[in-house]
């Protein structure tokens, strides 16, 4: 989340964000003003904002970033490739600073309410311009999306169809978090690094904010609002909460990451959405952007109340944390903008809801478009454990594997080794050969019981695919917390036999025909997440006192009819 704002503009001007054609602005119609917004707490937002005043007299729309990232795009931010795009088509420009970074003065609030209030003050400010006509839309990558998420789920408070026609009328969020547990843990478990794109991970929020971008002033020190915002950078502001509950051992989801939870708030969303994000996102989990989604309702125009957002839309690609990009992709954001921010009756509620870029062991495949997400027609298929095998039909009878665990396990090991069978730190299972392609959409399900020596242990296991070759590639990636399979509220330590479902980070994966469907298991993937307590491990694969079904796989399968055609038994 630390570097997008910086490559921004250069990136979205690679992506084909070239002005389109109109008429040149001579240096006289371009207006650029930098303003601060009183808002909570005596605080004052800066705000900068370009425009084309040729365009005043018929009212422009606002196109708004909420960014903490400002100090990288001095000296104005608010001239980038949006304003590029968008100012000669009649629409403004504006970026504001997060309150607590660079030019707002207040105290940095780590997603909360007091950052939510202040987007919502610089939405309301902006909509009651003289030559402004009502509508802001906002959208931003990473946290300049979250942002947009978080104004988004005050609902009526500031949506413009409630408020005479003024306020928030539509949200892009790219690569953005929906609710901020998510962006620091999963399932219970402590994300860290990465092995894919080890600068491009998701640690470095809160202390990477605390100590950096909420210490940062403008360039200018003459500029509005710089004394006010130096003075406000001498407070502890939350600094020693933000670091307790962002790097906890035991994160139960309690207060401070409810009010930081926009999901939960999805049924208030009051405005169009079109949801952006990378399947191979190692930042701002995939999950993040699929989950919001899912949980965003649709009005119902049939209905007198409304239930929902007018229409929601999502995007994905299989790019890390990254702008959108795709055939197709700029058409649909112009549209967008057009539609919610103009009024233009271009047709876009009719187009697909959902573009997803599908991969397979050999990277990307196409973009495939659907009616909704997931795709319709995807149906679960159960595959139960046996000794080293993934089974259709009847779980065995009473049978049990087990692993010592040393908290030291990494992905890239089990992967490598996972095609010779198990080893002594992790299980490998794998089907039967696949009579045809196999498309997986969205999360597989481990439904596992398993007996835990010790409290606080992890599973995090791996989907894979295995070729005829013997090539292992992953698929999807799993973790949860034992403490917490009841649930993230309160921890709930136990060892001896239990009972958890994993639900592994979603993808849009085609196994090929003639591969195996392959799962390993291990409680620990120490790259990518902080390991839990050490200890063996032993599924129940059979049938047992503790389950008449045993350990199970299961997985969302596009077009599944008949289990028995896709597997060679």
């Amino acid at each position: 989340m630390r570097s997008l704002r910086a490559v921004l503009p250069l990136a979205l001007i690679a992506c084909g964000l070239a002005v389109p054609a109109a008429l040149p602005a001579a240096a006289a119609d371009i207006a650029y003003d930098v303003v601060q917004v009183p808002t909570v707490g005596g605080a004052h937002i800066r705000v900068e904002i370009q425009r084309d005043k040729r365009f005043d007299a018929a009212k422009q729309p606002v196109i708004l970033t909420y960014s903490p990232y400002s100090s990288l795009a001095e000296p104005q931010t608010a001239a980038d490739g949006i304003a590029s795009r968008y100012n000669p088509l009649g629409y403004a420009r504006a970026v504001a600073d997060v309150i607590g970074t660079r030019g707002s003065s207040g105290c940095w609030d780590y997603g909360g309410k007091v950052e939510q209030q202040s987007g919502a003050d610089v939405v309301r400010y902006l909509s009651k311009l003289s030559w402004s006509n009502g509508k802001v839309g906002m959208t931003g990558v990473s946290y300049e999306g979250t942002t947009a998420n978080m104004v988004a789920a005050l609902g009526d408070k500031i949506s413009a169809s409630t408020n005479g026609g003024r306020g928030l009328a539509g949200i892009i969020p790219v690569a953005s978090i929906s609710h901020w547990y998510g962006y620091a843990y999963y399932d219970g478990v402590r994300y860290a690094g990465n092995s894919k794109n080890p600068t491009d991970e998701g640690i470095d929020t809160p202390l990477g904010f605390d100590f950096g971008f909420a210490g940062t002033l403008p360039a200018d020190p003459t500029s509005p609002g710089w004394a006010e915002a130096a003075q406000s950078r001498a407070g502890e502001c939350g600094k020693s909460e933000h670091t307790m509950q962002g790097y906890s051992k035991n994160p139960d989801y309690g207060p401070f990451w409810q009010e930081r939870d926009y999901r939960k708030d999805a049924a208030k969303f009051r405005v169009p959405v079109l949801v952006v994000h990378g399947w191979q996102d190692y930042n701002v989990k995939q999950d993040e952007g699929l989950s919001l989604y899912a949980d965003l309702p649709v009005d119902d125009p049939k209905t007198a109340k409304v239930e929902g957002v007018p229409f929601k839309k999502i995007w994905m690609t299989q790019s890390q944390h990254a702008d959108g990009s795709g055939p197709g992709y700029q058409e649909l954001v112009d549209k967008f903008w057009a539609r919610t921010l103009k009024g233009v009756h271009n047709g876009i509620e009719s187009l697909p809801v959902a573009n997803s870029l599908g991969r397979n062991a050999a990277g990307a495949t196409r973009f495939m478009a659907s009616t909704s997400w997931p795709p319709a027609g995807t149906t679960s298929m159960t595959l139960n454990l046996d000794a080293g095998t993934l089974l259709r039909g009847r779980p065995a009878p009473e049978t049990s594997e087990s692993y010592v665990d040393p908290g030291a396990v990494t992905e890239e090991a089990s992967l490598r080794q996972a095609a010779s069978g198990s080893g002594g730190a992790w299980l490998f299972h794998q089907s039967d050969v696949l009579k045809s392609d196999v498309r997986v959409a969205g999360s597989a399900v481990l439904d596992a019981v398993v007996n835990a020596s010790t409290q606080s242990q992890q599973l995090d296991p791996l989907l894979v695919e295995v070729a005829a070759d013997g090539t292992v590639s992953l698929v999807e990636r799993g973790f949860l917390n034992l403490d917490y399979r009841g649930g993230l509220a309160k921890a709930d330590p136990k060892s001896g036999w239990l009972k958890a479902k994993v639900t592994f980070l979603p993808q849009d994966y085609t196994f090929h025909q003639g591969s195996r469907i392959g799962l390993i298991l291990e409680s620990s993937n120490t790259v990518w997440a902080l390991p839990g307590s050490a200890g063996q491990m032993t599924y129940a694969t059979g049938r047992s006192a503790q389950s008449p079904v045993g350990t199970r796989l299961v997985l969302p399968v596009v077009g599944l009819r008949d289990a028995g055609t896709l597997l060679a038994k």
